[in-house]
């Protein structure tokens, strides 16, 4: 959009709206869609509902009990604008309902790795490292080296639930490439299901980390030397995305 453009949508009074939805991995890619926004808007509103306790009421408890991240997202610009409001989620639950073209147009969003700038990446790195407690980050620098040299898996199990025959043929040709000596730190949604269902394939040994949310095993997956994705996800794609800028952000936390 260009300046002309830029000046007569803030004179029509304009303001384009985010949905935030999801787990972490979803709400970088909308907040990331929403940080590119506003090199055209100086406003952007974001809406927060999803994570308001009174959205049991609209949706399964299953599905809104991911923790939100806007206390972080708050931080990026000064041109995101966050609100919530139940009468959003009223809007959302019919129009899903009963017109599905306007629902993408007002909910939906894209990945699109053009969304992901330079910038955002190297601000949203440092906001996740500096919203952990400094227990976490004393343990993180401590062990920066040692984790920088560690092989890792990521297997998310969420809501499709363990792998159909078809997907286990190809998680079966991803593990027969690893060398069995090798230690693995273990990545995942349901940590239990996942070790039950690893073991049938290999006899590595598998580290469970503490898991103590979902920022601290991004950063921890982040930093990791190699990674082997079982599942794509929008979470282990962040941690790939950011690898770099959190690796410079931690090493700079280190020295």
């Amino acid at each position: 959009m260009n300046l002309k453009n830029k000046n007569l949508s803030i004179k029509l009074n304009y303001l384009p709206e985010v949905f935030l939805m999801g787990g972490l991995g979803n709400q970088l890619w909308i907040i990331s869609y929403a940080y590119q926004l506003t090199i055209n808007y100086e406003k952007v509103l974001i809406n927060e509902s999803w994570y308001k306790n009174y959205s049991i009421f609209f949706f399964s408890r299953k599905r809104v009990r991911r923790n939100g991240y806007c206390h972080i997202f708050k931080n990026l610009s000064q041109n995101l604008s966050f609100f919530n409001s139940p009468f959003s989620l009223l809007k959302y639950r019919f129009f899903k309902s009963f017109n599905s073209k306007s629902f993408k147009k007002k909910f939906d969003y894209f990945q699109d790795h053009k969304n992901i700038s330079l910038d955002f990446k190297k601000k949203i790195s440092k906001l996740l490292i500096s919203s952990l407690s400094e227990k976490q980050k004393n343990k993180i620098i401590l062990q920066f080296k040692s984790i920088n040299k560690m092989k890792s898996i990521h297997f998310r199990i969420g809501d499709k639930g363990l792998p159909k025959e078809s997907e286990i043929k190809y998680i079966k040709s991803l593990l027969k490439k690893i060398n069995q000596k090798d230690k693995f730190l273990l990545f995942s949604d349901s940590q239990k299901t996942a070790i039950d269902f690893l073991v049938r394939f290999i006899n590595n040994q598998l580290i469970i980390i503490d898991c103590e949310d979902e920022v601290y095993d991004l950063i921890i997956l982040a930093l990791c030397n190699e990674c082997i994705i079982l599942r794509e996800s929008t979470f282990s794609y962040w941690a790939r995305i950011l690898s770099n800028e959190i690796r410079k952000e931690i090493n700079f936390l280190s020295n």
